[in-house]
C-alpha cells in the first residue's frame, strides 16, 4: 500500500477531514505560479512540477539529479537574473560558487561527472 494512501485513511478513520486524493499540487502549488514555471520551459508532468514546489519551498540547497536537462532549461529562465552558473572545468569554480552563496544567489552547477 501506498504510503500516502494509507495516511488518508488513517486520517478519516480518526476522523480528521482529508480528501480522498492527495496532490502535492493542490497543498502547495498556485495555478499562477506554476503556470509561469511551464511558460518557462518546465514540463508539465506530475514528478516535475511537484519536483518544482520542493524546489520553490526549500529554504535550503536543494539537490536536482537532471539526466535529460529539463530541470537546467527551467531553472536558467526561471532564475536568470539572480544565477550563477557553474561548472567544475572552470579555472575559479570553488570562487564563484563560494561567492554565490555568500552573495545569496542561485548557483547552478553543470556536467557533473
Amino acid at each position: 500500500m501506498d504510503c500516502v494512501e494509507s495516511w488518508v485513511k488513517l486520517t478519516i478513520k480518526k476522523g480528521v477531514p482529508a480528501s480522498p486524493e492527495y496532490s502535492l499540487r493542490t497543498v502547495l502549488g498556485e495555478e499562477v505560479s506554476i503556470r509561469t514555471w511551464i511558460i518557462n520551459r518546465l514540463p508539465n508532468d506530475q514528478v516535475s512540477v511537484e519536483n518544482a514546489l520542493i524546489l520553490s519551498h526549500s529554504r535550503r540547497w536543494p539537490l536536482m539529479i537532471d539526466p535529460q536537462m529539463q530541470a537546467n532549461a527551467w531553472v536558467r529562465k526561471t532564475y536568470q537574473a539572480n544565477l550563477k552558473v557553474i561548472r567544475f572545468t572552470q579555472q575559479h569554480y570553488n570562487r564563484d560558487l563560494e561567492a554565490a552563496i555568500s552573495g545569496g544567489k542561485a548557483a547552478l552547477i553543470e556536467n557533473i561527472q
